[in-house]
Parts: C-alpha cells; sequence; structure tokens
C-alpha cells in the first residue's frame, strides 16, 4: 500500500517482479550516456502528471526514473522507480528535492548503486500546505563509467491533484467566468497545436486535471469548457477553464481563471507543454 509508513518502501511494490519496468522502462543500450532535452523531460513529466504514473527520465544507456502518485488528503506519496540501462554500474546515486513553500519534503535514500540492468526505488512523501506554481525539482548526481554526472527532472505533482470537478449549469459556469477577470488569476494564451485538434484529446486532458467536462454550455460546439474545485489545507478555490479552437488552422486559446495565481500558471504549463506546438 503507497500509503504505508514513510520509512519503509510499499510491501507490494518489494514484491514487484524484476521486469516490473518491461514496458515502462525498457529501451536499447547505447555506448554511452546521453543529454536528454528540458523540453523532453517536461513532456515525460506532464504525461505523468495526467496519468498519475509514467516515466519521468530516461536515458537508454543510462539512468532511467518512473514515479507512481497517491494522494490522501493534503498527503501526497510518490514512488520512485530506477533502472540503469548501460553496460556500467550507476554508484554513489543521491537524489535532491527543489524546497518549495508550502510543502514540507520528506524521502527516503535513494538506492546507493544500481548495477546494468539493475533496478531499485524509494519514496517521498510530500505534505501540502499551500498552493505551488509548478512541479517539485529532482536533482540527480551520481558516477558512471568513471564520469560524474547531474540530471535534472521534475516530481510530477501539481495543486490540480488537489482539484474534484464540478458539474454546473452554464449560467454558474459564466457566473464564476465573470468574477475572475484579468491576471494573475486569469492566463490566456494562443497557440498552435502540434497535431490535427482532436476534441476528445482535450477532454480527456482536462478530465485527468480533474475539471469536468461541461456539455451544452459554451454556445460554440468547437469549444470545451471545464469546472473544478480545488481545496489544499483547507482552503477552497474556484477553477474554470475555456479551450477555444480552430480545428482548421490548428489553433487554440486556452483561457484558466482560478482563485489561485499559482493555480492557473501551473494548468497553463501542464496544458500547453502537451499541446503547443
Amino acid at each position: 500500500d503507497i500509503f504505508g509508513g514513510p520509512s519503509a518502501p510499499p510491501p507490494a511494490a518489494a514484491a514487484a517482479p524484476v521486469d516490473m519496468f518491461g514496458d515502462l522502462l525498457s529501451g536499447p543500450s547505447t555506448p554511452a550516456p546521453v543529454a536528454v532535452s528540458p523540453q523532453k523531460v517536461m513532456d515525460l513529466v506532464c504525461l505523468a502528471i495526467v496519468a498519475d504514473q509514467g516515466t519521468i527520465y530516461e536515458d537508454p544507456a543510462g539512468l532511467c526514473v518512473a514515479a507512481q502518485i497517491a494522494v490522501q488528503g493534503n498527503v501526497c506519496k510518490v514512488l520512485l522507480r530506477y533502472k540503469n540501462s548501460g553496460g556500467s554500474p550507476i554508484q554513489a546515486l543521491s537524489m535532491h528535492v527543489e524546497t518549495i513553500q508550502g510543502v514540507e519534503t520528506q524521502a527516503q535514500p535513494a538506492p546507493d548503486t544500481l548495477p546494468p540492468g539493475g533496478q531499485g526505488q524509494h519514496q517521498v512523501q510530500l505534505n501540502v500546505s499551500a498552493v505551488f506554481a509548478a512541479p517539485p525539482k529532482l536533482t540527480y548526481t551520481f558516477t558512471q563509467g568513471g564520469v560524474s554526472r547531474t540530471l535534472e527532472t521534475f516530481l510530477p505533482i501539481t495543486p490540480c491533484r488537489f482539484q474534484a470537478p464540478v458539474t454546473c449549469t452554464k449560467e454558474q459556469y459564466f457566473g464564476v467566468w465573470g468574477k475572475i477577470t484579468g491576471p494573475p488569476n486569469e492566463v490566456a494564451k494562443v497557440f498552435k497545436s502540434k497535431k490535427p485538434i482532436v476534441r476528445k484529446d482535450f477532454e480527456d486532458a482536462i478530465a485527468a486535471l480533474r475539471y469536468s467536462v461541461l456539455v451544452g454550455v459554451d454556445p460554440n460546439p468547437n469549444n470545451i469548457v471545464g469546472a473544478a474545485r480545488a481545496s489544499v489545507a483547507g482552503q477552497d478555490m474556484f477553477c474554470v477553464i475555456r479551450i477555444e479552437t480552430e480545428p482548421a488552422q490548428q489553433a487554440i486559446k486556452l483561457t484558466i481563471k482560478t482563485s489561485s495565481p499559482a493555480l492557473s500558471e501551473v494548468t497553463r504549463l501542464v496544458m500547453m507543454t502537451l499541446f503547443s506546438a
């Protein structure tokens, strides 16, 4: 149970078969570790955010990291799993979690050594008392093949994880919409989609961020709207999202309005990473 005590790995994960990374982290070996671009890292992290699990760093000749998330109240537990996909050992592996105001972190030590093909895991617990504007950064240091390496990724956690979808009428939706106007609580961006616009892709994305998908609320059938209520440490926040689309031009206008500027910004970050060209 991932909600077991923070001092020991979950029993089920500890008993997982040796090939638990079979589908998630498999990849061909290459002679030496390679640099992974920051954009590729953020793409992976945002996919893990909307799925509550997934790969957050992947070097086919070095360290691969996957995360599994569980939330109970304002406590979030992340099980981090590692695989060494390279041909030489990873040694002196160390992890640092970025300090963020309103987020208290407790982390078990990362496995010190991963032999070629070896796997390991540990747990990070976050106690959230305030809304934060970006996923916490993870920094890893280790030695592989006699070379000291540093890499960065992010815990796939945002305040959206503390939202719940809200079903409302057209009048209720636009009532909230009209009360939240202008930055920083309102964030609006126009951008080109990196792939053909498919309505269901956007509906699935906002549903994964714990918004409702409201049908018959927006007068334009090309648009997608949703609503949510976030609760962090007893503070309730109202959230509405509107995606205006021009499928023929692959153009999108994304508007997010929430009671918290940080929540608006992190929702923009995830949505634009998933869909912008």
